[in-house]
């Protein structure tokens, strides 16, 4: 399920460049032969069905009853916010700011990213240690 979460993570990332590249392509004379195949609604359209389809495979791995026993926790669907809230803003980023940069650099640069970054570790961190911890020192 995690390769699956990857692969759309990475094919929307991978739209989300391409839109890039076309929305700076269409103001030079020398369109790349590669990018004749696209145009910006289709790379719209991709970005969205990637995130989509990587948003419900995270559901499902939070969900999965493997994962919440490894976890020790079945409140793992907590962190989900964090991805939607993510992607969304990447999506964000890209279709509203155009600034469509690579998504180490994007997380480098906005903070709100990083923000949402710390807050999806934060939300594991409390689901594997400290409520463990807490219920630990409570005996």
């Amino acid at each position: 399920m995690v390769d699956c979460v990857n692969l759309f993570i990475g094919a929307d990332t991978g739209a989300c460049q391409r839109r890039g590249e076309y929305v700076v392509a269409m103001g030079e004379s020398n369109f790349r032969k590669a990018l004749e195949g696209y145009n910006l609604p289709f790379l719209d359209m991709a970005m969205v069905v990637c995130s989509t389809v990587a948003v419900v495979a995270y559901l499902m791995y939070c969900f999965s009853p493997e994962v919440t026993v490894r976890i020790g926790s079945d409140k793992i669907f907590y962190t989900a916010f964090f991805v939607v809230i993510g992607i969304l803003r990447y999506l964000q980023l890209t279709m509203v700011f155009n600034k469509t940069e690579s998504p180490t650099r994007a997380l480098l640069r906005d903070r709100f990213l990083q923000i949402i970054l710390l807050g999806w570790i934060g939300c594991f961190v409390w689901l594997l240690y400290i409520k463990k911890w807490l219920v630990f020192m409570a005996q």
